[in-house]
């Protein structure tokens, strides 16, 4: 669920907006939020987009694990096309305020066939930058989730 979203030019073939929602399995920002989460918690969820991947389960499995590897290694991850082809994400999660509310941050594009080491090389400092940003201003929320 999208609750910020800045869109520097208009795309017509990916509208994006406050209230958007995305699934969480085949999304970078979706698999940076799953990976943060406590095991057993990560694991009712996988189980459930899992269930709801039939056939595609083993790869959507696959394809998650690939984003948690990518996240242990680097702190962000990318997903191409995943949710929609032509769509790029590179994506962290963070946490905000006192009750410390997982959230994730990403930055998504549209595009053919990036690169997507030279997308995550370029994009991850800001991205990191940002999120470190982000948690600052909102240490002393006092909300939960």
């Amino acid at each position: 669920l999208y609750i910020a979203c800045r869109n520097s030019m208009q795309i017509t073939t990916l509208q994006l907006n406050i209230g958007s929602l995305l699934p969480m399995g085949s999304t970078a920002i979706g698999r940076a939020w799953l990976w943060a989460l406590p095991p057993q918690e990560r694991q009712r969820y996988a189980k459930a987009i899992m269930d709801a991947a039939g056939p595609d389960a083993a790869i959507t499995r696959q394809c998650m694990e690939q984003a948690f590897e990518e996240l242990e290694a680097s702190g962000v991850c990318t997903v191409a096309s995943g949710y929609r082809r032509n769509t790029y994400g590179v994506a962290l999660p963070l946490r905000v305020g006192r009750s410390q509310t997982l959230m994730a941050l990403n930055c998504g594009m549209v595009g053919q066939a990036p690169d997507l080491g030279t997308i995550r090389d370029r994009i991850a400092p800001a991205l990191k930058q940002t999120a470190q940003e982000i948690a600052e201003l909102l240490h002393d929320l006092d909300a939960e989730p």
